[in-house]
């Protein structure tokens, strides 16, 4: 979609969200109705402030007590779970029509994926879509899971519910290792050319149908060669596909999604940016320097620029309005608009949907000081395709294995997607390093990155960082 057609999208969007919320509790006090016969983006901005998660707490606790018409008209059809700052679970609400619009905009850059790519051999067999455990809880009289295991509750209404695996049966058994072994013996028995999930989800699954079978992974997915990820970063992970399936041509179908809606997908297996998807939520991008979101520059779509890092902020049809996802991105192009991700507001672990932070973390480490009487004066923390990896400093013989046990259960503990994702045995444990101290002050000055008062940041997000940081730990 071309630039003017894209800005026109967004504005009428966002005139047409103003005014199917004009009723509501939110829509009232800040003055919808009015904004509504007469749009403006400056007395928009004055009336409706940037808002994160916390902020909007207030309208959550209205929600949790069964107020009707809060956010939207009516209640909402379902809560999403995601997690929030504190490492607890969000419960984000969304309409059954805004999930349903979520799978259809994601079905088009599919669709268009594969137009790039000139295949339609992906759609010629099963499509496994390993979305979360499809158990659905219940809060304020409504089912809740993760968004992945809702989409899969919609799917399993859709035409396209006998083309699409795993089984609602199998993918709703609440134990972590039945629910496997039940998606595993489900693919053995079909033939499916297209495979989504999160990158070491799928990765397990293959290496457990290999070795429940006795057989090679191509021989049983002769089909297969279409991988799909949404939420986490294929990149890191096509060495591992690659070396499953040695001589065979591979592509990968990435979109870029949080738990509020579709925001792009990449166009192609080679692609290294995203194309933003302007039909499902209304964007609104706020200058993002030095750590720190720059509030007063805060501009839509039409404004935006390239060569600028922005925290992006959302208004979508469940009813939330400039709502800051945490996520930065930077515009690569304004015609189309495309987009590469450049981090988070805060930076974060989430190779299984856990969304470790910073301060969850630091939390948990500040316990493990406690807990196991070991002297640590810094640490950090990083993924690598094996797995997650930590790195502390302090004095020789400190009991590192101890360090490790109670760093992993605290975090488990603590966060149940992790945990969850540890007893499916699809997050592996941790790995450990001890440093000298001050190694880790001494590599960031190395690698040109000052942190303010000497800071140590507690979260790698940059790849080459962290391959950087291994290669000076093993020299």
């Amino acid at each position: 979609m071309n630039r003017d057609a894209s800005l026109r999208l967004q504005e009428r969007l966002l005139r047409q969200l103003i005014s199917n919320s004009a009723s509501t509790r939110f829509g009232r006090e800040h003055g919808f109705s009015d904004l509504s016969k007469s749009f403006e983006y400056q007395k928009y901005k004055a009336q409706v402030p940037l808002r994160n998660y916390e902020d909007y707490s207030p309208y959550w606790a209205a929600l949790a007590q069964g107020e009707a018409d809060v956010l939207h008209p009516g209640f909402p059809d379902y809560f999403a779970l995601s997690s929030g700052t504190s490492g607890g679970p969000k419960k984000i609400p969304l309409t059954r029509l805004q999930v349903r619009q979520g799978i259809r905009r994601t079905t088009w850059a599919f669709l268009r994926f594969l137009w790039s790519e000139k295949t339609v051999q992906p759609l010629t067999w099963k499509l496994m879509y390993l979305s979360a455990p499809a158990v659905l809880s219940n809060h304020s009289g409504r089912p809740t899971a993760l968004l992945s295991a809702l989409s899969h509750d919609q799917l399993k209404r859709s035409p396209l519910k006998s083309r699409t695996l795993p089984s609602w049966g199998a993918n709703s058994d609440p134990d972590p290792q039945s629910r496997k072994k039940k998606i595993v013996d489900e693919l053995l028995s079909e033939k499916i050319s297209y495979f989504s999930g999160t990158p070491p989800w799928m990765l397990t699954i293959l290496d457990e149908c290999a070795k429940s079978s006795g057989r090679s992974i191509p021989e049983l997915f002769p089909h297969l060669h279409c991988f799909g990820s949404g939420g986490t970063a294929m990149d890191p992970y096509r060495p591992q596909f690659e070396s499953r399936f040695p001589g065979r041509k591979l592509i990968f179908f990435e979109t870029f999604t949080a738990t509020e809606g579709v925001i792009g997908s990449r166009e192609s297996s080679n692609a290294q940016d995203y194309l933003l998807d302007p039909e499902m939520l209304v964007f609104e991008f706020v200058p993002y320097q030095d750590g720190k979101i720059q509030g007063s520059g805060r501009c839509l779509l039409a404004d935006a620029v390239t060569g600028q890092d922005y925290a992006l902020a959302i208004s979508n049809p469940s009813g939330l309005f400039s709502y800051l996802l945490g996520d930065v991105i930077r515009l690569t192009s304004t015609d189309p608009f495309r987009f590469e991700v450049r981090g988070r507001t805060e930076n974060f672990l989430n190779r299984y949907g856990e969304h470790l932070l910073g301060s969850e973390l630091e939390r948990v480490m500040q316990t493990v000081r406690v807990q196991s009487g070991q002297k640590i004066t810094e640490f950090t923390v990083f993924d690598q395709p094996s797995g997650y990896t930590l790195c502390v400093e302090g004095p020789e013989g400190m009991d590192l294995e101890k360090i490790v046990q109670l760093f992993d259960q605290e975090l488990s503990n603590g966060n149940p997607l992790l945990r969850n994702a540890r007893r499916g045995d699809v997050a592996s444990a941790w790995k450990i390093h001890r440093l000298n101290e001050g190694f880790l002050s001494q590599f960031f000055l190395a690698q040109g990155r000052v942190y303010g008062q000497s800071k140590i940041p507690r979260i790698i997000s940059r790849t080459v960082e962290a391959e950087a940081l291994m290669k000076a730990i093993i020299r």
